[in-house]
């Protein structure tokens, strides 16, 4: 994010736009955020009372960033508004956040949660949270949980420092209870697999080479016994014309006897 500031104020007091843009800097980097940057707290940056426009503000730098994976985005009753959800929604669309906490955001109406059920389908969205309230009286739950549901199925393999860090979900993920890879285990794995894609790759174009190759030699070949066809009818006709010669030649040389006799 090209931003972030401090911890929320013990009071209730909504911070002004200057104020919050301006806010002490807690980290140098995204990546000092929880695991290597890829899980967002919001909370722990951001006080819970901030307005629609600071959210607006969080969710353009969320557009652009391209390391968080894991969203907590919850209990902004006053910031997160229709317009706010939407916007999340769109940021989702990104495909690069694979598991939401939007709980407790009492604000937003029925009809905007379900154009965010209809823009969930979208998106990468594997793991989630909706706070019950929202979604009392509808089928909304069912079908977020029918959609990220889908995309679980779908999704790939999941760093397992980041997988360990996700929780309060409707379902959370979980790593082999026998075996817990480390993230440099992970990213060893994942760079096997590569290279066994790479070496794939290599046999497959090898392959294809030599069907090419057959294919030529094939073409070849067709042409050669062509040719050879055409070289036993010329060489036919050749005898054929030669026989045909010689029986012209007899039957003068037997006209000339007859003459001389």
């Amino acid at each position: 994010m090209e931003y972030c500031v401090g911890p929320a104020p013990s009071s209730r007091r909504t911070p002004g736009r200057g104020a919050f843009l301006e806010g002490r800097p807690s980290r140098e980097d995204s990546r000092d955020f929880e695991a290597d940057g890829r899980v967002l707290r919001l909370k722990q940056y951001v006080p819970s009372d901030l307005l629609p426009g600071h959210m607006d503000a969080i969710l353009d730098a969320l557009a652009a960033n391209t390391r968080v994976e894991v969203l907590y985005i919850q209990n902004f009753e006053w910031g997160m508004l229709d317009a706010q959800l939407r916007h999340l929604g769109e940021v989702l669309g990104n495909k690069r956040i694979w598991a939401l906490n939007v709980g407790e955001n009492f604000q937003i109406t029925n009809q905007a949660w379900e154009r965010f059920t209809l823009a969930l389908e979208d998106t990468a969205v594997a793991y989630l949270y909706v706070s019950e309230q929202h979604l009392r009286n509808t089928d909304l739950k069912v079908r977020m949980r029918d959609a990220v549901r889908l995309h679980r199925r779908a999704g790939p393999a999941r760093d397992p420092e980041v997988v360990d860090k996700v929780g309060n979900m409707w379902w959370n993920p979980k790593t082999s209870k026998k075996r817990r890879l480390t993230s440099t285990e992970f990213d060893r794995m994942m760079a096997a697999m590569k290279r066994r894609c790479v070496r794939h790759l290599v046999l497959q174009t090898q392959f294809d080479d030599l069907a090419k190759e057959h294919e030529t030699a094939l073409r070849l070949a067709r042409d050669l016994s062509r040719e050879c066809t055409a070289a036993q009818i010329e060489a036919a006709e050749s005898r054929e014309a030669e026989e045909a010669a010689r029986e012209r030649l007899r039957s003068y040389i037997e006209r000339l006897q007859k003459i001389d006799a």
